[in-house]
C-alpha cells in the first residue's frame, strides 16, 4: 500500500541529515578519564562513582524513553543536553566524593536519556529505504569518545596531582575540574543550538499515537517544505491507511489481497460492532456481573481472536 509510511516518509530525509550531522553521543562524559585524579583528590572508593554513573544512565533512559511517549520526543530532545550541561558543570565545584557522585549521576541521567530519544526520533523521521543509518548513528559516540580523550589529554596531565601522593590538594588538583566545565559548557552550547537554531518538528507517529491527526499532518507538509517539496497528504487520507491497510496485508497473507475484498472485510467489521455496543449495554446490568465481569469478557474475547488472527 503507498500510503501513510510513505506520506509520512518521503518528506523527511533532509531534516534526518540534519540531526545525523550532529549526532549528540559527544554528551559522552566518561567517569573513567577523571577517576585517578578524583581518587587522588577525594581518597574514595572509585567504583562508587562509576556506580553513581550507571545508575543516572538507567534513570535517564527510564524516564526520558517512557517519557517521550508521554509530553512527546520534541521535549525531551530539546532538554537532555542541558541537563548533562547543567551538572557536569556544577560538577566542577565539588567539596567531596559524595557531591561529585551526586553531581555524576545528574548529569548522567541526561546522557542515559539522550540516547534512546534521539534513535527514535532518528528512526521515525528516517525513510524506510534508508534505515540502516540508524546502526551508523553509533559513529557519533565514537567521535564523543575521541573528543572527550583529546580535551582530557590537553588539560589533565600538567593539572592533576602525582598518583602516588597522600595530599592532593584542590589547587594542585584543578584538571579534572577545567575538564567538566569544559564539557558542560559544551553541552549547554550545543542545547542553545538544538533549541534556539534547529527546528525539531514533533514525530508525526508520536502525534497520531496521540490521536493528535491534524497536527501530523501539518508536520508533513512543514517538512516536505523545508525540503523544497510538497506533499498531498490530508487528515483524511490519514484516518482511512490504517484499517485498510491491516486487511489488505492480511488478505494478501491468504491470497485474496484485492481491493474489492479488503473493503468488503472493513464492512463486516463494522456491522459487527453494532450488535457488540448492544451486547455490553445489556452485560453490565447482569447480577454478579456488572461492568467489571463485561470488561473482562470482552478483553478475553479481544485477545482470543488477536491471537487466532495472528
Amino acid at each position: 500500500m503507498a500510503s501513510c509510511n510513505q506520506w509520512v516518509q518521503n518528506s523527511h530525509f533532509k531534516q534526518v541529515l540534519w540531526l545525523f550531522s550532529w549526532g549528540t553521543h559527544v554528551t559522552a562524559i566518561h567517569s573513567g578519564i577523571i577517576l585517578t585524579p578524583v581518587i587522588t583528590e577525594f581518597h574514595f572508593q572509585g567504583p562508587y562513582f562509576e556506580l553513581s554513573q550507571n545508575i543516572g544512565l538507567f534513570v535517564g533512559a527510564i524516564v526520558f524513553g517512557l517519557g517521550s511517549d508521554i509530553w512527546g520526543r520534541k521535549v525531551s530532545f530539546n532538554s537532555t543536553l542541558l541537563v548533562v550541561g547543567v551538572f557536569a558543570t556544577a560538577a566542577a565545584g565539588s567539596p567531596d566524593s559524595i557531591f561529585l557522585c551526586v553531581f555524576s549521576a545528574f548529569w548522567s541521567v541526561g546522557v542515559g536519556g539522550n540516547l534512546p530519544v534521539d534513535s527514535a526520533i532518528f528512526l521515525e523521521f528516517l525513510p524506510g529505504t534508508h534505515q540502516y543509518l540508524l546502526t551508523v548513528l553509533s559513529i557519533w559516540w565514537a567521535f564523543g569518545q575521541l573528543f572527550a580523550s583529546l580535551i582530557a589529554w590537553a588539560v589533565l596531565p600538567n593539572l592533576s596531582c602525582p598518583v602516588d601522593v597522600t595530599d592532593c590538594p584542590k589547587s594542585q588538583n584543578m584538571g579534572w575540574r577545567y575538564y567538566v566545565i569544559i564539557m558542560g559548557v559544551l553541552m549547554i552550547i550545543l542545547w542553545a543550538i538544538r533549541f534556539f537554531v534547529f527546528t525539531l518538528y514533533e514525530s508525526p507517529k508520536y502525534l497520531m499515537g496521540r490521536g493528535r491527526d491534524a497536527e501530523a499532518v501539518e508536520v508533513v507538509h512543514k517538512v516536505a517544505a523545508l525540503n523544497g517539496t510538497t506533499s498531498n497528504l490530508t487528515l483524511r487520507d490519514l484516518s482511512r491507511c490504517f484499517i485498510p491497510y491491516y486487511l489488505a496485508t492480511r488478505g494478501a497473507t491468504y491470497g485474496d489481497g484485492s481491493s474489492y475484498l479488503t473493503y468488503r472485510n472493513e464492512v463486516i467489521i463494522s456491522v459487527i460492532g453494532i450488535p457488540g455496543a448492544i451486547l455490553a449495554g445489556w452485560m453490565v446490568d447482569l447480577p454478579k456481573f456488572g461492568r467489571k465481569g463485561a470488561l473482562a469478557s470482552s478483553t478475553r474475547e479481544l485477545l482470543y481472536h488477536l491471537f487466532w488472527s495472528a
